[in-house]
């Protein structure tokens, strides 16, 4: 029903063959249903350019439906009783003219929602995937430098350690004063131990990190229809390459 929201259904004897004339306003399509002959003559013409026709089924917002009967001299009945105008549902008995031919609302309902079509699909707002792919770029540049700040961190050690004992020869050579040069290059070892040692027991979860960034991205950035992950395709080449449609579904995209 959905797709007949706010549609109005003329009906009414198709005038060269006599069969029910369905049409569909304001999108102006026309259908038929039953055998040529089957409409008698005390049902109505239906002249889709005139807006001519036996009755007409308004399908409201709510989805409830109303019909009318639009001459006077013409005779539309709903559960057996004369009517001008009457809410009803798929249920109800709907005859037409004089010899009360009877319709089949649910026929003339299928028939109006064939000749509308497919409800034209919407196209799917991919705006927050700027923002996934951001994000996780923004991610992996976190644990990069995180990475790179860790390995300077491991070699620190090593050069304390020998600019002390560097340091220390200098001293005790220059100065004189092996005391000294040995106290200095004690130090700067005993300070490359201990950092060592730090560096040792701190565990590097950039491994992990990395993996949790790579799936969190693979679950977010997929398209909003058919679920399909876009892989390491900026969020640029995604709508340049592929014109806002979905490599995979071809859904359309749209940006708001």
């Amino acid at each position: 029903m959905q797709r007949l929201k706010g549609k109005t259904i003329l009906i009414g004897r198709k005038s060269d063959d006599s069969r029910l004339a369905i049409f569909v306003q304001p999108d102006n399509k026309a259908g038929v249903t039953g055998e040529p002959g089957s409409v008698p003559r005390s049902v109505s013409r239906c002249i889709p350019d005139t807006g001519a026709a036996h009755a007409k089924i308004v399908v409201n917002q709510d989805l409830t439906m109303t019909i009318h009967n639009l001459k006077e001299e013409n005779c539309t009945f709903v559960n057996g009783l004369p009517i001008a105008t009457k809410t009803i549902v798929e249920t109800d008995s709907v005859a037409l003219g004089g010899n009360r031919f009877n319709i089949s609302l649910p026929e003339v309902l299928n028939v109006a929602k064939k000749i509308l079509g497919p409800v034209p699909e919407q196209p799917y707002n991919i705006s927050h995937l700027q923002r996934v792919w951001d994000e996780y770029q923004e991610e992996l540049d976190r644990i990069n430098t995180k990475r790179q700040n860790s390995a300077k961190q491991r070699t620190l050690p090593i050069i304390i350690a020998m600019a002390a004992g560097v340091l220390g020869s200098l001293v005790g050579f220059v100065w004189k004063n092996e005391t000294l040069g040995s106290i200095i290059g004690g130090v700067g070892v005993a300070i490359a131990i201990i950092l060592h040692i730090k560096n040792y027991t701190t565990k590097d979860t950039s491994r992990e990190e990395t993996k949790i960034a790579n799936e969190n991205f693979q679950d977010l950035y997929v398209c909003p229809k058919c679920g399909r992950f876009h892989g390491a395709m900026s969020y640029k080449l995604l709508k340049q390459q592929y014109g806002m449609k979905c490599p995979g579904c071809k859904c359309n995209y749209v940006e708001k």
